[in-house]
């Protein structure tokens, strides 16, 4: 006797997509993404899944979601966008693919942190280097001054 699949509910593709955003599984991504899977998906942070995948340097799924449309800009409970996390982790590779993409290098987070800020505390010399030449403002201040 066979069983009947019952279709998978939206809390159930949504904890898959940000499960492929952490792994960077590629191929079950897009196969989620090309039947209609949202590419703004939050988790409980409300950290998007191109957050998920630049904070844990999945180049491949971050490029997939830059194509996709999933927006740049979107923030997390904490302010912080997919730059500010992924230079919060020093992820070289998606600051890099993000910066491309042209996002807004002096954003800052709910604490008024910037990129640049986050990559200099977490010691990333490479993330660093590239957010400066992308005009990061180097005088920034956060809240507290």
């Amino acid at each position: 006797m066979s069983k009947v699949q019952r279709p998978a509910t939206d809390a159930e593709v949504n904890a898959a997509l940000i499960r492929y955003a952490q792994s960077g599984d590629e191929e079950a991504m897009r196969l989620l993404l090309v039947n209609g899977a949202k590419v703004d998906t939050t988790d409980e942070s409300c950290s998007t899944l191109l957050s998920i995948a630049a904070r844990h340097d999945k180049e491949g799924v971050v490029r997939m979601l830059l194509e996709a449309g999933a927006k740049v800009d979107a923030t997390n409970n904490s302010g912080q966008t997919a730059l500010l996390s992924a230079a919060s982790f020093g992820k070289e590779g998606a600051v890099r693919l993000l910066l491309k993409k042209g996002v807004a290098v002096n954003e800052n987070d709910t604490v008024g942190m910037t990129a640049l800020m986050l990559a200099a505390i977490c010691g990333s010399e490479g993330v660093v280097r590239m957010l400066l030449e992308a005009g990061a403002a180097v005088y920034a201040a956060d809240n507290k001054g």
